[in-house]
């Protein structure tokens, strides 16, 4: 799903039906574009935006505290902020991480790798686990 994800007013629903007909372990590959970059607002035709955060949202451990109704499970497999050279090259390896969480307009993609979890695992803060990035400059 390359730059599907943000035309989606109920990735919910999406998300779960994708589970639905998914093989167990099956991968799904997203990129959309990143919440702190212009380009993740200024096309109209774009409902939300997303983080690597964002994606916990898919899995059923992030449910541990309240319940939508979602029946579908994916884990973050992998997780990139793709960062343009320039960028890249402006603040430096050793400042680019800070830059990223004080700064627009410095990662413009996550590029995310989901693994349907079949059965379902148990809604619980114990199955919770961080989302770490990668940065990938291109």
């Amino acid at each position: 799903m390359i730059h599907v994800l943000e035309h989606i007013g109920d990735p919910l629903a999406l998300f779960e039906e994708l589970h639905r007909i998914s093989l167990p372990d099956a991968i799904l590959h997203v990129r959309v574009p990143f919440a702190g970059h212009d380009d993740a607002w200024v096309d109209p035709t774009h409902v939300r935006a997303y983080i690597p955060q964002s994606f916990q949202y898919f899995g059923q451990p992030k449910y541990y505290n309240f319940d939508y109704g979602y029946a579908g499970d994916w884990d973050v497999a992998t997780c990139a902020l793709i960062v343009p050279r320039a960028a890249a090259e402006f603040f430096g390896e050793d400042k680019l991480r800070q830059a990223l969480h004080f700064y627009r307009n410095v990662a413009k993609e996550v590029d995310i790798t989901l693994v349907a979890k079949k059965p379902i695992r148990e809604r619980s803060h114990a199955n919770l686990r961080p989302v770490n990035f990668d940065i990938v400059v291109q």
